[in-house]
């Protein structure tokens, strides 16, 4: 029933894993969703699908690249289609967050006045969050990359 071998989206990577001590069976899930508009419906449609496919707890994480809210930006400039549609796939599957200590926003441009967002995040399934009920997220220092932006 679980292995180590990896399963693929074209959105995400998943793991079936069994813990050895307790025996408590799992999936982390990674993901990375597209920055254009014209890919969003599939990456949704595909992790709609993922979690279909995950009777177990499931740890869902990496960069959705879709905002929750507008509380998630910086700006005024706001679509409202993906957020709406993200939302109702997190609380069709009742998937909590798990909450981002260390910073604001996790994603910045590189223009003179910048845009902040929060793109990553990881998300649990509600047995997940019964077995590790004091998880939280740490942002990491930013690096080479523009992801966890200083503010």
């Amino acid at each position: 029933m679980f292995s180590i071998y990896p399963v693929e989206g074209e959105f995400y990577i998943k793991f079936h894993l069994c813990n050895k001590v307790d025996y408590f069976k799992w999936i982390p899930m990674a993901v990375y969703g597209p920055a254009q508009d014209e890919f969003k419906s599939a990456f949704l449609t595909e992790l709609v699908r993922a979690c279909q496919h995950n009777p177990p707890p499931t740890l869902i994480g990496g960069d959705f690249n879709i905002l929750r809210s507008s509380k998630e930006k910086n700006n005024d400039r706001f679509n409202c289609r993906w957020p709406f549609l993200f939302n109702v796939v997190i609380d069709s599957f009742d998937l909590r967050k798990i909450d981002l200590t260390g910073r604001q926003y996790t994603w910045e441009n590189s223009l003179p006045k910048p845009t902040y967002e929060k793109l990553d995040r990881a998300i649990m399934s509600t047995e997940w969050e019964f077995k590790f009920p004091l998880v939280t997220v740490q942002a990491l220092d930013r690096g080479v990359s523009d992801h966890t932006p200083s503010p």
